[in-house]
């Protein structure tokens, strides 16, 4: 496995710790493009691939009791994770 990079962010004053990797990241994107899984999912599993045990128990209550909790959590997680590439197309 490659290197992982952990990602803290806290929701609501709750402290959340994510170790991602980068078939964690390539994983929830396939999950996402698929087709047979929808983002709701997809950003589900990844949340839930990648949380610390020690903060489980908090995202769990986030992803079971506040409707779209799974989206708003790991597309923070994610922009915390993902860096920008500058890319220029060729004249």
């Amino acid at each position: 496995m490659s290197k992982e990079t952990t990602i803290n962010i806290e929701v609501e004053d709750q402290p959340l710790e994510f170790h991602i990797s980068i078939e964690d990241f390539n994983e929830y994107q396939n999950e996402c493009l698929n087709g047979q899984t929808g983002l709701v999912t997809a950003s589900h599993n990844f949340l839930v691939r990648t949380v610390s045990k020690e903060t489980s128990t908090a995202l769990s209550g986030f992803l079971r009791d506040v409707p779209g909790a799974a989206i708003d959590i790991g597309g923070a997680v994610i922009g915390k994770y993902k860096k920008p590439l500058k890319i220029t197309v060729g004249k």
